[in-house]
């Protein structure tokens, strides 16, 4: 059977097999790319960026916790932390309730490097989208906002985004 045939079996409300792998690249694609963009512009690693985000949106958390919500291990987030510590961006902390407990939280200078980022972003975005009618846009919110849900990915215990 041709890819053609194969594809033409499933009624018009389903995406084919190829499609969906050509759309599932192109997310990757698109998301790489974006990525690229804010490691060159900011001179950071995604893993940096993405633990400095996810610090703007919590008071603290343990290098334990960072590590199981980007899933990795946890001498990987302790690298990392060291790094953006060593920048001046995050923080280490003792807890305040259990003074053995090693808390990590973003500094004033990573809050002002996080809002660089998402204004960078922000403007992107904002810029890209100037032909996009109101019905368009709604339809983009909702699909990104379901894109866990739509991907398989668990929700975050530490967000809720």
């Amino acid at each position: 059977m041709s890819k053609a045939n194969k594809n033409s079996h499933h009624n018009e409300n389903e995406m084919g097999r190829e499609e969906l792998e050509n759309l599932l690249f192109g997310i990757l694609r698109t998301f790489y790319q974006f990525e690229r963009i804010e490691v060159s512009t900011f001179d950071l690693s995604y893993d940096m960026i993405y633990i400095l985000k996810l610090l703007w949106r919590l008071p603290s958390m343990r290098v334990t916790d960072i590590a199981d919500e980007m899933k990795i291990k946890v001498f990987s987030a302790t690298r990392l932390v060291d790094q953006l510590e060593g920048r001046g961006l995050v923080k280490r902390g003792r807890d305040k309730n259990d003074g053995r407990i090693i808390q990590v939280s973003i500094t004033a200078k990573g809050k002002r490097m996080v809002q660089k980022i998402e204004d960078h972003a922000l403007r992107l975005i904002a810029s890209n989208m100037g032909d996009y009618g109101l019905d368009e846009i709604k339809v983009i919110e909702k699909t990104i906002k379901d894109l866990n849900s739509i991907m398989g990915i668990e929700k975050s215990k530490y967000l809720d985004i």
